[in-house]
């Protein structure tokens, strides 16, 4: 993904003197890669007040960072052992819960209910207003 703001450490230096950045400036370099690395780059030679990101900068770093950073230690997984676990997982069935139904058939009832949230939203309401407006009417 291409950066739109191309950002620069010159940039950078001007955004960091108003000892804040906006929302929108937050949230695009939060989404960039680009623009983290170069505020990455520029904090490993100058400090970066913590005002700034409301957090200190290698806590913001983690953040960015985490699941790389975690990951760079572990060694690479050999493809033996891999093509080994996907012969396994093929043979392997699917499991079934205590309704009797897979995982698989429950993902799509949940995708169901997503699909038509608003309509089983205003039928359940008016499932419930329904009695309601019977025992005010009786009462009547």
């Amino acid at each position: 993904m291409t950066c739109s703001i191309k950002m620069t450490p010159d940039a950078l230096e001007d955004i960091l003197k108003s000892g804040t950045i906006s929302f929108l400036m937050k949230k695009h370099i939060n989404d960039c890669s680009d623009c983290q690395s170069i505020v990455l780059d520029y904090s490993s030679h100058y400090t970066i007040p913590e005002s700034v990101f409301k957090r200190p900068i290698e806590k913001q770093r983690l953040l960015w960072l985490g699941a790389e950073l975690e990951n760079a230690d572990k060694e690479e997984v050999p493809e033996k052992v891999t093509k080994k676990k996907k012969k396994l997982s093929a043979n392997v069935e699917e499991p079934i819960d205590e309704l009797g139904s897979t995982p698989g058939k429950f993902s799509k009832f949940l995708a169901f209910c997503s699909r038509y949230k608003k309509w089983i939203l205003a039928i359940g309401y008016l499932a419930l207003i329904y009695p309601i407006f019977r025992l005010v009417i009786a009462f009547l």
